[in-house]
């Protein structure tokens, strides 16, 4: 089913017929700004990455996100050992490890079945042995981003805010640029917002083009009422 059609509400089949149509009377995608725009909405993925330091209670509050609707996790943990991470993901009900995603100490990946790997700079290509898990990187550049989309099942890019996290990491881009560059497909539909996002500028993101967003420092203040609100931020457009 074409992608307009398999998240537009306002999309059906009528009786006998292979072809969704649009209760609006449009029949082909782009014709109608409104289901464009509600397609977006339907398809936009939120992701959470953790924080670098381990907290108490942390697989706690990470197994109430996943109870809540949390589709991806990022475990990132930079410097940390092996049986650190070995230690968070043992603690985190077994259920939901299909949907962490590792940064680091990949052979864990592996081991417990996770969603998949990052990459990084001690492993810039997926490992032999891993093409049957989802893996990503990090982009700081629409040009690196618009390289690396082709290769990763997804990238992050940024900063595309602020960061809260990182004080002082200012945007090196403006949401204009962006729309306009996935408007003419040099971006593609696998680049995921990173850097400020909070629910004050969700909306914006997901409609200059982004697949989603990733939360860090607005999320764990208060990690679930934050993850809630700005859901259902995406979910009222």
């Amino acid at each position: 089913m074409d992608f307009l059609y398999k998240y537009c509400y306002k999309a059906c089949f009528l009786p006998g017929e292979s072809t969704p149509i649009c209760l609006t009377g449009h029949s082909r995608r782009g014709d109608c700004a409104f289901c464009e725009q509600k397609a977006r909405f339907f398809d936009f993925r939120l992701t959470i990455i953790t924080l670098p330091a381990f907290f108490k209670e942390e697989a706690e509050c990470i197994g109430r996100l996943f109870e809540a609707g949390l589709e991806s996790l990022h475990l990132r943990k930079p410097g940390c050992s092996e049986t650190e991470m070995r230690d968070l993901i043992e603690t985190i009900a077994p259920q939901y490890r299909c949907r962490m995603i590792i940064h680091g100490h990949h052979h864990l990946a592996k081991e417990y079945g996770l969603k998949g790997i990052h990459l990084n700079s001690t492993c810039e290509t997926v490992p032999e042995g891993y093409d049957d898990m989802i893996a990503g990187r990090s982009c700081h550049s629409v040009g690196e981003a618009a390289h690396y989309g082709r290769i990763c099942d997804y990238v992050f890019l940024s900063p595309v805010f602020d960061s809260i996290s990182k004080k002082g990491y200012r945007a090196a881009f403006s949401l204009s640029e962006l729309a306009a560059s996935f408007k003419d497909g040099t971006l593609g539909h696998n680049v995921i917002a990173l850097g400020g996002i909070d629910d004050s500028n969700i909306i914006p993101v997901a409609e200059a083009g982004f697949a989603g967003a990733a939360l860090l420092g607005y999320i764990w203040e208060n990690p679930l009422e934050r993850f809630n609100t700005i859901r259902q931020k995406i979910s009222s457009k």
